[in-house]
């Protein structure tokens, strides 16, 4: 794929005749190059604390067709959607501020105490899920890695590391605030299950897949299904090892 600069003609945002550094109709640079690490790190810094952003607009998109809004984002339209990594902490910030307002814990009933006469491993065990759940904001970082690892490896040849893991941030982001309304019914109407958000995701990475990647074949669904499911099973033994090693350290 080749680089989306561009520093003079139209700009790749809204499309504006460029006379100059930056447009005259929105703001975004003349020149936009393909998506780095730097640039990703340099975007988190920026937007770590900023709020500003067409937000819902976003959330619409991610909606509606997430593929599509991946491609425009990567291609360099990248002033008329909300950063991803700002996207994630801030879903991220509302999902453990809810969290605490209504005092939640997705594990009561589990794992409150250990058993004295279980095993010490088993003891262990429990303790690394408290420490998963309690942690869940940072555990998640794992797995956006996870889904773009796994992009990645499906197909290599549409789109760098980086730039799928900027999808990841958008996709993870969507999940919290799922699982942010999950938990509200949860906690205040009836039970639901941990299946139940897990398979939410998969059906949206499978979703969000077909509509980046465009392909309705056999053969693509089932890069997409593996995507979703090796994405999952990667995130949870990383998640769940990484704790298990904190709690024992």
């Amino acid at each position: 794929m080749s680089d989306p600069t561009s520093s003079t003609g139209q700009c790749l945002n809204c499309n504006a005749t460029l006379t100059g550094n930056y447009c005259q109709e929105c703001g975004q640079s003349a020149k936009i190059k393909r998506l780095t690490f730097r640039e990703a790190i340099d975007d988190f810094f920026s937007s770590t604390f900023a709020l500003e952003g067409p937000l819902l607009f976003t959330l619409k998109s991610l909606i509606l067709n997430p593929g599509r809004m991946f491609r425009e984002f990567i291609s360099g339209r990248r002033k008329t959607y909300y950063k991803p990594i700002a996207f994630f902490i801030v879903l991220t910030a509302i999902y453990l501020i809810v969290k605490a307002l209504i005092d939640y814990d997705p594990l009561e009933g589990e794992f409150r105490q250990a058993d004295e006469n279980a095993h010490p491993r088993v003891i262990k065990f429990k303790e690394a899920a408290r420490y998963m759940v309690t942690h869940i904001n940072n555990i998640m970082l794992i797995f956006v890695f996870s889904i773009g690892i796994n992009l990645k490896l499906f197909f290599s040849k549409r789109y760098n590391l980086t730039e799928y893991l900027i999808i990841s941030f958008y996709i993870i982001g969507v999940y919290i605030l799922f699982a942010t309304g999950v938990m509200i019914v949860d906690k205040f109407l009836f039970s639901t299950s941990k299946v139940f958000i897990f398979s939410f995701l998969a059906l949206y990475i499978i979703y969000s897949s077909a509509t980046l990647f465009q392909s309705k074949s056999f053969l693509a669904y089932f890069k997409y299904l593996l995507v979703a499911v090796l994405s999952i099973a990667l995130y949870m033994t990383a998640g769940f090892a990484l704790s298990y090693l904190i709690v024992t350290l």
